[in-house]
């Protein structure tokens, strides 16, 4: 027990070096690439009656490619009044070019903590959200996050990975803004491919990359 604690120690320390050094390596190209690419904050709060998100992240926007970021991240976000959910990754995203015959997208991969009563879950996680052109400014969303059994370091043997489906409506500001409403679905998928829910909740929010 005491070499897997070491195990996972070591592996997570490792882990978080090689992130930070692909952000580096990502930061040092894309200024080479993009000459006037600068430094920017993300920051994006949401919340509903049974569950709140919060994220921050630092990176870089190239100035010929406004709406577009690439950087390092932290969020925080419930699963219940008594879960929740930790990450610490990379992101990146680009509404550049965002129009009715093309779409934008979010992408990111983190290390995650998952919290839920007695249920404890360790690993990565990956997700991504797609934006297309309803009128203008408006735009509809829909994602997916996994957290699977594979990437994890510890598991409960009966579900395959946990999930996380968002779906919504999106009204880009000007000045790197937006303002959104979301339905927010939360479950595991046990070995059975069965859906067991955690938590199903609409949301609002608000982002905007500084």
């Amino acid at each position: 027990m005491y070499r897997l604690i070491n195990f996972t120690r070591s592996s997570v320390r490792l882990l978080l070096r090689v992130s930070l050094l692909a952000l580096f390596s990502v930061q040092v190209y894309a200024k080479e690439v993009y000459q006037d690419a600068q430094g920017s904050f993300f920051i994006e709060l949401s919340g509903g009656s049974q569950a709140y998100q919060s994220e921050i992240a630092f990176g870089l926007e190239p100035s010929n490619m406004p709406g577009s970021f690439g950087g390092l991240y932290l969020g925080a976000s419930s699963l219940t009044h008594s879960g929740s959910v930790r990450e610490l990754g990379v992101k990146a995203f680009n509404f550049s070019e965002l129009t009715s015959k093309s779409y934008g997208a979010t992408m990111h991969i983190s290390l995650s903590r998952t919290r839920l009563g007695s249920y404890r879950r360790r690993g990565f996680e990956v997700g991504a959200t797609v934006y297309g052109v309803i009128y203008g400014s408006f735009t509809w969303l829909a994602g997916s996050t996994v957290r699977p059994r594979e990437l994890s370091w510890d598991w409960h043997d009966g579900a395959i990975t946990e999930m996380r489906s968002q779906v919504g409506l999106n009204y880009r500001l000007s000045l790197g803004g937006a303002v959104f409403v979301l339905y927010q679905y939360d479950n595991f998928i046990d070995s059975s491919w069965r859906l067991d829910k955690i938590n199903g909740t609409t949301m609002l929010g608000i982002n905007w990359l500084l």
